[in-house]
């Protein structure tokens, strides 16, 4: 087979992550059968980003009921915001991504999963009752 290395690209994604929406503890939303009833504020990246991506296919394509609020810069943003409840909650966050850079969020219970969305379930998540997409 013949190609040029340097005009070879690809389609999608190479990362393989489970990606989650979460919930500050005291958010209205506590579970995903939530989101269908109640009203959840989301704060998000731009248009194209994950954290808004991922939240509108779920509004767009299951009915949830998510108010995004765009323009964040990153998930650490939006984790700020939530504490206070600017913001619910977030979807698109990377489980290993919070695990290395928010452990306490998940050890002091701080935020609840709301639900993974990936290709393959994590075992971890599943054992704890997080519903999968």
């Amino acid at each position: 087979m013949k190609f040029e290395p340097l005009k070879f690209n690809y389609v999608g994604s190479a990362n393989s992550e489970v990606y989650l929406c979460i919930a500050w503890k005291d958010a209205p939303v506590q579970s995903f059968d939530d989101v269908f009833v109640k009203r959840m504020i989301l704060g998000a990246s731009r248009h194209g980003g994950t954290t808004s991506d991922m939240a509108a296919v779920l509004a767009n394509l299951l009915g949830a009921r998510f108010c995004l609020v765009r323009g964040f810069a990153n998930t650490g943003d939006i984790t700020f915001v939530m504490e206070p409840g600017e913001v619910h909650g977030l979807c698109g966050y990377g489980w290993s991504g919070l695990k290395a850079a928010k452990p306490h969020l998940i050890s002091d219970r701080k935020i609840n999963v709301l639900v993974q969305l990936a290709l393959s379930a994590n075992s971890e998540l599943i054992r704890n009752g997080v519903p999968m997409i």
